[in-house]
């Protein structure tokens, strides 16, 4: 819970200085006061709408924790990145290096191992919950 509201409250501290870095022009890039209205207008409702959902994001990941474990968090977190990367790469046209590639594989090899383990161990858990279902079922009769 600590991380959580530390990430806010570093990304409130943050959003104010872009703002006022934005306004003065101390970046040295255009600021959005030379700009029209509509240039701070949509640069306002832009951050609100990342805020939001960055805090949505946040939410679920804790909603996701406290059913599943930190490591399915961790796992579903890789993937999530892997399909980002690929929509940026669809989307953006962002370059593709030998890297992306072999971290990409990576990751979706390794989930799917992960996966695959996690359900072989839920069914032998499931087979050995009806088989003391079923000792005790015919102890009963007995």
């Amino acid at each position: 819970m600590i991380e959580f509201v530390y990430g806010d409250e570093a990304s409130l501290f943050s959003n104010k200085e872009i703002i006022a870095n934005e306004l003065t022009g101390e970046l040295g890039y255009k600021n959005l006061s030379a700009g029209t209205y509509l240039d701070l207008k949509v640069f306002i409702l832009g951050s609100l709408v990342t805020g939001v959902f960055g805090f949505l994001i946040n939410v679920a990941g804790f909603l996701q924790i406290k059913v599943t474990s930190p490591v399915s968090h961790m796992i579903s977190s890789a993937v999530r990145g892997v399909i980002q990367t690929i929509l940026a790469i669809m989307i953006f046209g962002d370059s593709v290096t030998e890297a992306v590639v072999i971290g990409t594989v990576l990751i979706l090899t390794g989930s799917s191992l992960y996966t695959l383990f996690k359900s072989w161990e839920q069914k032998s858990e499931f087979r050995l919950t009806q088989n003391e279902l079923n000792k005790k079922d015919s102890s009963r009769l007995v």
